[in-house]
This record gives C-alpha cells, structure tokens and sequence, in this order.
C-alpha cells in the first residue's frame, strides 16, 4: 500500500524518527504505515506530506481523497 510513501521517506534527509515528530506521529505509527499494517489518516498523510515537501497523492497515490471544494 505505501510503496511511494516508503520510497520518499527514504530519500528524505531527516531519518524517520525526525519525520515522524515533525508530523506529530509516533515512531511506532510511522513504522506500521510504512510496512502497511495500518493506513494513515488523512490529517496524517497531509502532516507527512508537508514535513516531506510533498504531496499526499505523491506520497499516497492509492488512497482516495475526499473532494475539496
């Protein structure tokens, strides 16, 4: 499920603890969206996005988001 978001979590500078604090994420959290026991909220895939320089259908392209008017 998160094969992008993994990908780009790796690339990143910071080491993902760093990643996961800046997002207001537990180390733990992060761990399991990363190997896809649990799915992010949306909140949380918009905080990740952001401390990447992302975005969230970038880091997420098989989650659906709900339409912004």
């Amino acid at each position: 499920m998160t094969s992008a978001f993994k990908h780009h979590l790796i690339d990143h500078p910071e080491p993902a603890w760093k990643v996961a604090k800046q997002a207001d994420i537990s180390d733990s959290k992060l761990s399991k969206i990363v190997n896809g026991y649990i799915l992010p909220t949306e909140e949380e895939m918009n905080r990740l996005a952001q401390v990447l320089g992302k975005g969230r259908e970038e880091l997420f392209p098989e989650a659906r988001f709900a339409k912004e008017e």
